[in-house]
């Protein structure tokens, strides 16, 4: 009998752990989860992986940096070639990275990737060696694109 009573102390002490701490468990996970439904907002993170770093090296040189190396996806992407006055870049983009599948968007990531200030006017491509007069046009798979800064 008194071994009973020495085994069934422990028990109690666990039983009622362990229904404090599932109850704290539920209570948490139950309010950690209202919290992120009230907190979470769309413009908030679009605004962090859109917006560029202050600390961010800004230049006003297109070929100071590149984009190196093939993305894993197949035939889905486009090599652009940038010519400064004195330097020549390679970069090659994903198109599936891209939410503007045309020059224009891909020109407009690259900037913000590379942290440059794109001026348009400034700028004449050729998309598989054929001079291009208007920057909206799509852009098809494997698209070799140089583009020339005045």
């Amino acid at each position: 009998m008194n071994f009973q009573k020495k085994t069934l102390i422990p028990l109690k002490k666990i039983l009622i752990f362990l229904i404090l701490f599932y109850s704290i468990s539920i209570v948490s996970l139950v309010s950690l989860k209202k919290y992120y439904k009230q907190k979470f907002n769309p413009q908030k993170l679009n605004f962090i992986l859109e917006s560029s770093s202050r600390f961010k090296d800004l230049t006003d040189n297109p070929c100071a940096y590149q984009i190196v190396g093939d993305p894993d996806v197949g035939k889905n992407y486009i090599k652009i070639g940038l010519n400064c006055n004195n330097a020549r870049t390679i970069n090659t983009l994903s198109l599936n990275a891209l939410n503007e599948k045309t020059l224009v968007g891909a020109l407009k990531a690259l900037a913000f990737m590379n942290n440059f200030q794109l001026k348009l006017e400034k700028i004449e491509c050729y998309i598989d060696n054929q001079k291009i007069n208007n920057l909206n046009i799509s852009l098809k798979e494997q698209s070799n694109i140089e583009c020339f800064f005045k």
